[in-house]
Parts: C-alpha cells; structure tokens; sequence
C-alpha cells in the first residue's frame, strides 16, 4: 500500500491497531502512545522550520513624492543658420570639415571672386571719373557766378552750369554706392561663419554653380549648440495639473530631466522657457520648449529624447515596495504584521506608482508594517524570523 502524507500513515496505523484482534491492551496502548509521540515530533519539527524561515518587513510612513511625467522630445539646435549663397558663381573651394565646430568669422566657402573684383575696379573708376567731372563742373560754377553778377553772362549760362555741377555731385554719389555694393558683392563670394557652432554636411561640391535656383542656394546648416533646445507635446490635462497651484505656479520653475535614446540619463538638468499660446483643437496638447547646457555637444539636432517633467506632488501620501503589493482579480493585497508577530491579509487600494513603490490610498495606516520579502511563505497564525529593512 502507498501512503502519501503522515495523516495517512497515522490514520492506517490507527485502524491497524484497532481491528487487530490478537493485541492485548497494554500492546495497544504502548502503540497508541509510539504513533503519538511521532507525530508530535514531526510536528513540532514543522514548527521550527517554519520559525527559522526569515521574512523581511517595511514600516509604512508618510512621504512626499514628485508626480514625474515623460513626454517624447525632439532636439533642435539653439539656432539652425542656413548658409547661403548670396552671388551666382561657381565654387572655387570650401574650408572646413564637415561636422567640425567653427568659429564666428570662419572662413568657409569661396564663390569665384574674379567677376566680382572686376566689377570692383570698374566701380573704382566710375567714381574717379565722377570726381573728376565734379571738380570740372565746380571750377566753371565758380567762374560764371562772379560774372552773372555783373551781367558778363546771361542768367541761363549760369543756371546751366549751376545744374552740370549739382548733376556732377549726384553722379559721384552714385558711383560711390554702386562702388560699396560691389565691395558687397565682391565680400559675399567669400562665405564666413556668422556665429560659432557646429557646421553640416556640404550640399555643394567645388566646381558646382551656386546661387541661383535650381542650383544650390543653401551651402549648408550651422547649428549653434552650446545650448541645446528639446520640444514636446504636454497634454491639456497635465499642463493645468502644474498650473493649478495659483498664478505663483509656473511651469519654467521646475527642473526638467532628459533621457535619451539608449535609456541614459543626461547629466545636465533643463528648464522650461517657452510655452506655445495655444492648445492645439486637434490633439489637445500645448508645445512645450526647454533648454538644456550643451558643453561637450552631445545633444545634436535631430535626436529624439524623454522628457521627464514634474507635474504634481503627492503631500503625505502612504507608500509600500511594489513587491509587498499581490493583485488578485483586479484587486490588490499586502501581508500586515500583528501584535503577536504574525500575518494577516489586508486589503488595499492603491494609486499611482513612484519608482519602485506604489502609493497607497486606502487600507493602511502609518506605522503598519507590511512584507516586503517572503510573501509566498507566509502562512496565517504562524510566527517566522523577522527582520526589518530600513530605507536609505
């Protein structure tokens, strides 16, 4: 026969005994008493496994804690410069490496410049001439006023010469700005850097026309990133969750925390310093902008990134390990420790989650000490080995 559990085994015994007719009563009773005795060592063995198992607790207390949220973020540069090309041409050469960070005044690309010298000295010299006819025209307006004064001269001769040398003096003018806009023009074939950043990729080759469409007329994009902009879309609902504490409650008070693609955390914190002026009808989220120090130029235009952004804050709210909660049909449950060190299940109900813990909204009170480790070997009205765990 097999016997699967000592009850069996006691309860075969028993009945062995019982219906056994060749035993007097003393055999009886010294069997009885045998079958007793092993059985309460195999119980008391139970008991001080059980003792021995080690179950770890927590105290509930009270903690104030951040409702963090995470948005997905684009980053942009602090400015996105197009370079130009502001005179028709073909490229002689560019001077930098694609990718490279430059300075202000950088020299960068360079358009043929020979047509634009040569508009130069001819400009150079229409201004000679016009000087020199404005001298001319001059020199005979002085000589006929002294005489139309004294009727030598009709007054047409000198209101003749008068208009030649007021002609002379316009034409000078305008020599000279047609001389600086070809100073201008001659200048643009030298293409610099307008701030400091970090220069693109070239979507012009040497020896390609520029300037003028369908040819390339964008050289290039210089991104200034020293400072590096992340914008996202916060939705209606917790955009009026931040605001709601008073008009003292702004949203660019608080810090702005930044993880990027690979799950890292970026080491700089950011802050809020543009919020768009409207919510958009359609999605119902209102674009969101933050600024975040750039040193070392890790943040390139283009990346994608989560925004973690403080929304709220949970004032004196309970909170237990995550692992201390069971949920059974929908519905949630932790172990509580009694006054005579054993447990008991306890009904809860649970809020949102903070990291690794849970809030807990219903069901507990401070001071209660719950599981923490051990939950699949608590057994009702038993006494184990505790130990506390105590937050850093």
């Amino acid at each position: 026969m097999h016997l699967n559990t000592l009850d069996e085994m006691v309860k075969y015994c028993y009945s062995y005994i019982l219906g056994s007719y060749e035993m007097n009563s003393f055999q009886v009773m010294l069997s009885i008493f045998a079958l007793l005795s092993f059985h309460s060592c195999k119980h008391k063995q139970k008991t001080e496994e059980q003792e021995s198992i080690k179950i770890q607790v927590v105290e509930v207390d009270e903690a104030t804690k951040s409702i963090i949220k995470e948005y997905v973020g684009e980053i942009i540069g602090y400015r996105e410069i197009p370079i130009r090309a502001r005179v028709e041409g073909f490229l002689q050469d560019f001077y930098f490496e694609e990718g490279q960070y430059v300075k202000a005044g950088d020299l960068l690309y360079v358009i043929e410049p020979q047509p634009y010298m040569q508009s130069v000295k001819l400009r150079e010299g229409q201004l000679a001439n016009a000087e020199v006819n404005s001298v001319l025209t001059k020199k005979e307006f002085e000589r006929y006023r002294p005489l139309a004064g004294i009727n030598a001269v009709s007054e047409l001769d000198l209101d003749t010469r008068t208009a030649q040398y007021e002609s002379a003096l316009a034409s000078e003018v305008i020599a000279d700005a047609n001389l600086e806009l070809s100073k201008i023009e001659y200048s643009y074939t030298h293409v610099r850097a307008p701030v400091d950043g970090l220069i693109g990729v070239t979507y012009a080759k040497k020896g390609a026309f520029v300037g003028s469409s369908p040819d390339p007329v964008i050289l290039n994009y210089l991104s200034q990133v020293d400072t590096a902009l992340v914008q996202f879309y916060m939705p209606e609902t917790d955009y009026l969750s931040v605001i709601s504490g008073g008009k003292d409650k702004k949203l660019g008070a608080n810090k702005v925390k930044l993880k990027l693609s690979n799950d890292s955390l970026y080491s700089f914190f950011g802050k809020i310093d543009f919020m768009n002026n409207n919510v958009s009808n359609e999605t119902g989220t209102i674009l969101i902008q933050a600024s975040f120090e750039n040193p070392e130029f890790v943040l390139r235009s283009g990346m994608f990134a989560k925004v973690n952004v403080e929304v709220g804050k949970v004032e004196k709210g309970l909170f237990v390990p995550q692992r201390s909660v069971t949920e059974m049909q929908g519905k949630f449950y932790v172990y509580i420790m009694q006054k005579d060190s054993t447990f008991s299940q306890k009904w809860v109900e649970v809020g949102k989650t903070f990291g690794t813990d849970w809030l807990i909204t219903e069901g507990l009170e401070k001071g209660d000490v719950v599981v923490r480790e051990g939950l699949q070997k608590i057994r009702p009205k038993v006494k184990y080995n505790i130990s506390y765990y105590r937050k850093n």
